[in-house]
């Protein structure tokens, strides 16, 4: 189960609010209350949320104080190895160009 995990010094209640977002604006929206009793460790499983980029608020009280979390994180299909797109900048055949420089010791040779 893949899940997004935190760790508080204290124990916590809150909400966690899960927004799916992307060019069209905001397409999905969950939220989620939180305990975590006497135990401090917060796990929020994400696997039925769709790929895509997602931003997670965590908002929690305590000792009569308001906190809160803000991240970002892209949510990939398992069956994949990597993500292809966050990696094409650096694959040695991207359209961008070549990785390796052509001055120094190979700068004669591309001349000719």
């Amino acid at each position: 189960m893949k899940c997004l995990q935190f760790s508080f010094s204290h124990p916590v209640k809150g909400t966690a609010c899960l927004t799916r977002i992307s060019l069209q604006g905001v397409q999905d929206r969950r939220r989620l209350k939180f305990d975590t009793g006497e135990n401090t460790e917060l796990s929020l499983p994400i696997d039925d949320l769709p790929e895509g980029k997602w931003k997670l608020l965590l908002e929690w009280e305590y000792e009569e104080r308001s906190f809160s979390h803000s991240s970002e994180f892209d949510r990939v299909p398992e069956n994949t190895l990597f993500p292809a797109p966050l990696f094409a900048n650096a694959s040695l055949f991207h359209s961008k160009g070549t990785p390796f420089s052509t001055r120094g010791k190979y700068a004669a040779a591309d001349s000719e």
